[in-house]
């Protein structure tokens, strides 16, 4: 079904509630894949397409790493999943992990998720379990991944945004203190630390203590 037969075939009815829903939903469909075949076409393109025109060595954080031919990799991106076909790189001394030269380009989190998605990702996390963060790429991005993928790619979130978390806070709370100090009122500011906990309980682990630190 390509837009032009589904609008035709939506003009030729009277519209109601369950026709504009369908339609709405089939444009949506048509929309999501011509997206991720151009995205998918537009990544792919960006190393060249023959082995020999790609250094046979580079060089990367103080190691040699040697080329060797590509292989494919499903990435998750906001359109549903693609096929990222890039060149591997193998480290000369073999204590250092391979490295994807491509993907590092693109910033694909975990092996797993373009900048775009990933976002949406770790917005999710916050609000929702972890069943609820896979429903929800399932239907909004046709995306479909197990809790470890999802995992993967939250931590490696966690771990890029690590360093500046500390600097974040204490212009969050630099912030509020001003605000708080500029206020009208007859009691002066106060700055209070605290922590709590609770027993949750977790699945198939019993009750776990969770605790959380207020400012």
């Amino acid at each position: 079904l390509t837009l032009f037969a589904g609008l035709q075939a939506f003009r030729q009815q009277p519209p109601t509630p369950e026709r504009t829903c369908a339609f709405e939903t089939a444009t949506a469909a048509i929309l999501r894949e011509s997206g991720r075949v151009l995205v998918e076409h537009e990544y792919n393109r960006i190393e060249p397409a023959c082995l020999d025109d790609c250094p046979f060595r580079l060089r990367f954080a103080g190691a040699e790493y040697r080329r060797r031919p590509k292989s494919p990799n499903q990435v998750g991106t906001l359109f549903g999943a693609v096929e990222l076909r890039r060149y591997l790189y193998e480290a000369v001394e073999a204590v250092e992990p391979a490295i994807f030269p491509l993907e590092q380009h693109l910033g694909i989190e975990a092996g797993l998720a373009t900048p775009a998605l990933a976002e949406r990702v770790g917005l999710w996390s916050v609000d929702h379990e972890q069943e609820q963060v896979r429903s929800l790429l399932r239907r909004e991005h046709n995306v479909s991944w197990s809790v470890t993928s999802v995992r993967q790619v939250t931590m490696a979130l966690r771990d890029g945004l690590a360093s500046f978390r500390e600097e974040a806070q204490v212009a969050r709370v630099l912030a509020l203190l001003t605000k708080a100090v500029a206020s009208q009122g007859k009691h002066r500011p106060v700055l209070a630390a605290g922590r709590d906990g609770i027993h949750v309980p977790i699945r198939q682990q019993g009750y776990h203590e969770g605790a959380t630190a207020t400012l």
